[in-house]
């Protein structure tokens, strides 16, 4: 009996959950490089957003936009190169994607062919397109194999990843992560015995 009224109870509480409503959303247009076609296609934490648009002249270029601004990420071969488009962004503000064939990295204003910074090259392997970055620095995309087939591949970084870089940094973000959680409370508490009681402002920072 109890065992029945344990199920029913189960079986009851997944189905509310299951027909919980999503939250209400708040709707912003990013607008446009000044052409009549855009898309988004990836989002980070600081809600920096990247994607595709079109530019007065007609051309196809990657795009970051943030705090209201859309920027033309441009392309690897110039101004004069045909397209470009921005697939993913991570915490650091690193984006990923392809222009033209090829696939990129853009971070702090520089677009860089990934192809050209392989740790160990394959030979007749091609990075085609960059989808994806986290927050170590990871890429994931896809690229064409020797046989001339399309392949999945994943880039780990050599070296170590740039930390994120806030959008808008707090004030009580003590190391850096573009959040407040536990392991700030944790750096304050490190301080704190460190310094003592009479916190001077050399000990934060």
């Amino acid at each position: 009996m109890k065992r029945t009224i344990l199920l029913s109870i189960a079986v009851f509480v997944f189905a509310a959950v299951s027909l919980a409503e999503p939250p209400k959303y708040t709707l912003t247009l990013l607008g446009s490089l000044g052409g009549s076609y855009s898309i988004a296609y990836g989002i980070n934490d600081a809600g920096q957003v990247v994607g595709q648009s079109r530019t007065v002249p007609g051309d196809l270029r990657a795009f970051l936009w943030q705090n209201g601004v859309m920027t033309d990420l441009g392309t690897l071969g110039g101004t004069s190169s045909s397209s470009s488009r921005a697939y993913g962004i991570n915490d650091a503000g690193q984006v990923v994607g392809k222009s033209d064939s090829y696939a990129f990295l853009w971070q702090e204003g520089t677009m860089y062919n990934l192809s050209d910074y392989l740790d160990n090259p394959i030979s007749g392997w091609s990075l085609r397109t960059a989808q994806g970055i986290n927050s170590l620095g990871q890429i994931v995309g896809y690229g064409c194999n020797p046989s001339g087939y399309i392949e999945a591949f994943l880039l780990t970084p050599v070296t170590s990843p740039p930390v994120p870089v806030c959008v808008s940094p707090l004030s009580m973000d003590a190391n850096k992560d573009c959040k407040v959680d536990f392991l700030d409370f944790v750096v304050f508490a490190s301080q704190w015995m460190t310094c003592g009681y009479d916190i001077q402002e050399a000990c934060w920072q």
